[in-house]
């Protein structure tokens, strides 16, 4: 049985009706199951739906964005081989396009792992610039803009960081603060997850699941570029109100963690109460001891009080026997003393006869 809000209720009569599911627990079909490839957690979408939304509607339109990627030698990362990045606003106005090859790397090329395209940039003319004057340059174009964008980002300004480009007013936004920087760092694989609702991918697939047609990736000029639209396009789209996956990931509460048992039996055994009737079941039990403890020790005195007399009689015996023993002893070291005495006896008296022989003969 339903009622009006299609929701199930139990039809027992003596029972009210209750609803099997929770509003505020309701997800997407593609967010229930965490063993899904595609699967993100609600709480970090949560945050990335917010950073959309703070973008679309919340900094203002006159704002300047700098789109930045950055190719090094694919066998050593030290070389920075190109950079390419654009100047533009929210609402499309493309301000600068640049695609700067470095002079002192020109002759280093990938291939192995990733397409060498670099003499393959769409959107206009390629410049080969010293890597000093690409330095320059980008430091200008960043001292106009307030919000650096990146499909990446984090390895971009790793190498910024290599040629001492100071990216350290930009902040990373995360959608999990109220307060707008002035000054932020923009990640678009964060935008893509929060747009569809799915772990960030890279550039190439944001690309076709937005259907923007590309070609020649790892080029930077055209990945900077294609970075920008993938920003805009994402911006353009997005409507809170008009998807309600939105609003059921944003009404999304995670489940209170539980505490363990162990937690749980701790604090009750250190309850004062508990420790009240502990210390009284304590007591019972020593009271019960010191009783079982006094009889045994009356029954022990009891036996004992026997076997000490059984034990007196015994050593009476003994001691009999062993007086008896020692007398007879007594009289045998007494004999022998005797013997030994009348031997030394007899020996000194020949002593002194024979002494007297010679002194008669003498």
């Amino acid at each position: 049985m339903k009622n009006e809000n299609n929701d199930t209720i139990n039809e027992d009569p003596g029972t009210k009706p209750i609803s099997i599911c929770d509003d505020n627990n309701i997800l997407p079909a593609n967010l229930l199951n965490p063993l899904d490839k595609t699967y993100e957690k609600p709480e970090k979408l949560q945050n990335r739906i917010k950073l959309i939304e703070t973008i679309k509607e919340k900094i203002d339109n006159e704002k300047l964005y700098i789109c930045l990627d950055i190719e090094a030698f694919e066998r050593n990362h030290d070389f920075l081989t190109e950079f390419g990045w654009c100047l533009f606003k929210k609402n499309g106005e493309i301000i600068k396009k640049k695609h700067a090859i470095v002079e002192e790397y020109i002759s280093y090329h990938n291939g192995r792992y990733v397409p060498d395209n670099k003499n393959n940039y769409n959107f206009g003319k390629s410049e080969v610039v010293k890597l000093k004057d690409i330095y320059k340059e980008l430091k200008n174009d960043f001292d106009q803009v307030n919000y650096l964008v990146g499909h990446g980002i984090n390895n971009d300004i790793r190498f910024l960081k290599k040629i001492k480009v100071d990216v350290s007013k930009f902040k990373k936004m995360n959608g999990n603060s109220n307060k707008i920087d002035d000054y932020g760092i923009i990640e678009t694989m964060d935008l893509f997850s929060g747009f569809f609702l799915t772990k960030p991918v890279g550039l190439e697939k944001s690309l076709r699941r937005l259907e923007i047609p590309y070609k020649s990736l790892h080029n930077a000029g055209n990945d900077a570029y294609y970075t920008m639209q993938v920003f805009l396009e994402i911006i353009k789209r997005f409507d809170f109100f008009k998807e309600p996956k939105y609003e059921q990931v944003m009404n999304y509460k995670p489940p209170k963690k539980m505490k363990s048992n162990n937690n749980r039996n701790n604090k009750a055994n250190n309850s004062p109460a508990n420790n009240n009737n502990n210390t009284n079941f304590i007591s019972s039990n020593n009271s019960s001891v010191s009783d079982s403890n006094q009889s045994s020790n009356e029954s022990l005195s009891d036996s004992s009080t026997n076997n000490n007399s059984n034990s007196n009689h015994q050593n009476n015996g003994n001691n009999k026997t062993h007086n008896k023993n020692n007398r007879s002893n007594n009289a045998n070291t007494n004999n022998n003393n005797n013997e030994n005495g009348s031997g030394n006896d007899t020996k000194i008296v020949a002593k002194r006869n024979s002494q007297r022989r010679k002194f008669h003969r003498n």
